[in-house]
């Protein structure tokens, strides 16, 4: 279900303070229209897309927000309710679970059934006091919709995380978390997304498929449809893609199953404590599964049918999010690849999968997958266009007269490669969102073997071209499968360079938020060595 569009009259466009009201309290930027908050990097593509106000007419409200203080969504959850209602925002008619230490929020009665019967074991009562009504309110929309209720109205110390119930350390988002915050606040979609985190999806997902497994199976497959399907979501569409299609597809292809099983238990492994004596068991079941999958998948990306591309396309992807998490991967992440043209395991996957599935790509378009499959489409950028960041990048190659002078073919690697980088920095500052997918689809994947060999020698050229690139992952640390591993991955890169080289990576040591004094001590300490898998 598409977002509903607000048409705008054809005359004068209403005055930036009117129609985005600026609330100081919490940082936020209040569509008077829409009813509801904006998060700064949405800004502009919702005067586009929603209000229809088109670039030459936006310069008005540019100005106008650049002179706000907005918050990230995050500052936002974590900020104490001062006023209920607040001014501006809708009050719902809700419910909150009465069961202790839960206060589950949500519209419906039907959702709350749901939730009963997925986190509690049984079906609730409002009758019986299971759950009492609430008002409730959200700043956001989509996939940073979150209820709450004012502080007169909460019966519970929800503490942690409390927009998601029973997961442990409330870390299942990889974010972190405030010791206060929102009151009451809890994950529920709005309108728009009801389709796809509708409980009856996920109670029939459950009943389909919990038929033919153990009790172990069964736990992972609950988490990964009530959990860890959510975190890898990146809007309404996908969500319902990785809650209610893959499961579907999982029943007819096993290796499929066995991924989502894997990435189950790798996320329950994360929201673990490591002295726990699951956690183990969590990361046995992981490479369990992992092990089971990979061998049929390999037979299966030998011979992509549209039958099976569907399948294999899904796996790919979970293939990628498996090796980000494992911990085997972290500080090699990019840096050593154990293939043969030099690139990680994952790269590799997901490089030769992509190749491999070319032939199907409209059956994958038009088929259950088609959300994902058009989050791969490159926009049409000039691949030589000339920016700040690969002019600096292309002043770092060494003059002949230097005693470490470049080869030819050096220097013509870097330069396309540094080019290519560039691209993906304009490819992320024209999206609103910034995806692990979008992260991926540019510079790993369009990057040559050649620079892939370069980096597994720690050619200085391609540590300082993969340091940049840093920057952008660092964007990605937000999710629990990524969580650290650009700072980690950067401070490795560190520790390859020679010191007369650090100038080269000066500014991504600024924007990862590295100190000078732990640049010195990688330097000095150098990368680490190998590590057994």
């Amino acid at each position: 279900m598409g977002r509903p569009r607000v048409e705008v009259d054809a005359g004068p466009d209403p005055l930036p303070s009117e129609l985005l009201e600026y609330n100081p309290a919490y940082r936020i930027l209040l569509c008077t229209s829409c009813k509801y908050a904006i998060q700064p990097s949405g800004i502009d593509r919702h005067l586009k897309e929603i209000h229809l106000i088109k670039r030459s007419r936006r310069r008005p409200f540019t100005e106008y927000v650049s002179k706000l203080s907005l918050a990230s969504p995050e500052e936002v959850f974590q900020s104490p309710i001062q006023q209920f209602p607040i001014p501006g925002l809708p009050v719902l008619d809700g419910l909150r679970c009465e069961q202790t230490g839960c206060g589950h929020l949500c519209v419906s009665e039907k959702r709350m059934r749901s939730h009963w019967v997925g986190e509690h074991g049984r079906q609730g009562d409002g009758k019986d006091g299971d759950w009492t009504e609430a008002r409730l309110q959200t700043f956001f929309r989509g996939n940073l919709l979150r209820y709450f209720s004012g502080p007169e109205e909460d019966k519970f110390d929800l503490g942690e995380e409390p927009w998601l119930p029973n997961c442990p350390n409330g870390k299942c988002r990889g974010e972190k978390v405030a010791s206060k915050g929102l009151t009451g606040v809890h994950s529920e979609m709005d309108a728009s997304w009801i389709e796809a985190i509708s409980e009856d999806i996920l109670v029939q997902s459950i009943a389909d498929i919990h038929v033919s497994l153990n009790d172990n199976d069964s736990l992972l497959l609950q988490h990964y449809l009530n959990h860890t399907a959510a975190t890898i979501a990146t809007d309404a569409a996908t969500l319902r893609l990785w809650q209610d299609a893959v499961p579907k597809l999982a029943q007819s292809n096993p290796f499929l199953h066995h991924g989502i099983l894997a990435i189950s238990a790798l996320h329950l492994a994360y929201v673990t404590p490591n002295s726990s004596p699951l956690y183990n068991d969590y990361l046995l079941s992981a490479t369990s599964h992992q092990d089971a999958a990979i061998p049929v998948y390999r037979t299966k990306i030998a011979d992509v049918t549209p039958e099976n591309s569907h399948a294999v396309f899904m796996f790919s992807h979970l293939l990628v999010l498996y090796c980000l998490a494992s911990e085997s991967q972290d500080e090699r992440l990019f840096i050593v690849g154990p293939t043969n043209d030099g690139s990680p395991i994952w790269l590799h996957f997901l490089r030769a999968g992509c190749g491999l599935l070319c032939h199907v790509w409209d059956d994958l378009e038009a088929g259950p997958v088609k959300s994902l499959a058009s989050a791969w489409d490159i926009p049409v950028l000039e691949v030589d266009a000339k920016t700040p960041l690969v002019d600096n990048l292309l002043s770092f190659i060494p003059s002949d007269e230097e005693e470490n002078g470049w080869s030819e073919d050096e220097k013509k690697i870097y330069t396309e490669t540094a080019r290519l980088l560039g691209l993906a920095f304009l490819n992320a500052a024209v999206g609103v969102t910034f995806s692990t997918w979008d992260a991926l689809r540019i510079w790993p994947m369009c990057v040559t073997s050649e620079y892939l060999q370069l980096l597994k020698a720690q050619h200085p050229g391609a540590l300082v071209l993969l340091a940049h690139y840093c920057v952008l992952l660092k964007r990605l640390e937000g999710n629990w499968y990524f969580d650290g591993r650009a700072t980690s991955l950067f401070e490795n890169v560190l520790g390859c360079l020679d010191p007369k080289w650090v100038e080269a990576v000066k500014w991504p040591i600024e924007e990862i938020g590295i100190s000078m004094d732990c640049v010195q001590v990688a330097v000095v300490r150098g990368p680490p060595g190998p590590r057994a898998v």
